[in-house]
């Protein structure tokens, strides 16, 4: 490896020196920002709702995909169309499969989905405060 412009660069190109392996660094999100894969499957599902709505089907409910917070997740779960509008109306409100809250606050549900509010880190810790 040399020094260029400030970075390092592996001259091996076939390997002959694996690179170190480097601390890795936790970059620390806050609890009440919905994550990269939460705003990705948030899109994703308004795409089928878009769609749904550029063939002019007017479906009782949308399969959509589990927004929780575990990135593995692509569980599918039926919601009805009213209960997906509103869910949509707060930025910080998710719609996942049943069981999958989490750490997140439990707002409505049924035994298929649940709809939660990503829980800010002063709100569980005040909750946890005031618990014990």
């Amino acid at each position: 490896m040399y020094r260029s412009s400030g970075c390092l660069t592996d001259r091996s190109v076939y390997g002959k020196h694996p690179l170190p392996t480097l601390p890795s660094r936790e970059r620390e999100i806050p609890v009440n920002l919905p994550t990269p894969n939460r705003s990705l499957l948030r899109e994703v599902n308004e795409r089928i709702r878009d769609v749904n709505e550029a063939f002019s089907l007017s479906p009782a409910t949308y399969e959509l995909v589990c927004e929780c917070d575990v990135r593995s997740c692509m569980s599918r779960v039926d919601v009805p169309r009213e209960v997906y509008e509103k869910v949509r109306v707060s930025q910080g409100r998710f719609l996942v499969v049943a069981g999958h809250e989490h750490d997140d606050r439990l707002v409505a549900g049924t035994e298929a989905y649940s709809v939660v509010d990503v829980v800010s880190a002063e709100s569980a810790a005040e909750a946890l405060s005031s618990a014990g």
